[in-house]
């Protein structure tokens, strides 16, 4: 993750975007700075959870309209990356900015436990399901809304 966000702002041009996946929990020290770097190179940063894989920590990372970055602070993060722990900070993160991503990071935490909190319900329950037929009849009316809004052939 540090090596891929590296290569972004040492490569990417100015108003680009970058999607990146990403694993929760985003908690260590080295992974939140890295996203706080990213949050200033950036006009527009989104976590995004895709709904249709709600039990996975996968999550993307959605940077839009690339700011650029001082060449001062690429060569630092090149000098740093042989020798980076998971555990030490090498940037200074504003209060603010870790009282909202700690925000973001409770409310994907809370989703994911509720969603292994229905698959025990439903493993335990397994008459209250609904029929197997319906949800191959809810996904096909999905994947053909999908194809239409995204004018696929």
């Amino acid at each position: 993750n540090f090596c891929q966000v590296l290569m972004v702002l040492n490569g990417l041009k100015k108003e680009s975007h970058y999607v990146g996946k990403i694993y929760l929990p985003q908690t260590t020290t080295y992974v939140v700075g890295m996203n706080y770097i990213l949050s200033q190179c950036f006009k527009e940063i989104y976590i995004h959870k895709s709904a249709l894989n709600a039990g996975s920590s996968e999550v993307y990372i959605v940077c839009k309209f690339f700011q650029g970055v001082e060449k001062e602070i690429v060569d630092k993060l090149f000098e740093i990356k042989n020798n980076l722990s998971i555990n030490k900070t090498f940037v200074d993160i504003p209060k603010e900015f870790l009282e909202e991503y700690s925000k973001v990071m409770s409310f994907f935490a809370q989703r994911n436990d509720n969603h292994i909190q229905r698959n025990i319900y439903y493993y335990e329950n397994p008459s209250s399901l609904i029929n197997p037929k319906k949800i191959e009849s809810i996904h096909r009316q999905n994947s053909s809304n999908w194809i239409k809004f995204y004018k696929f052939r």
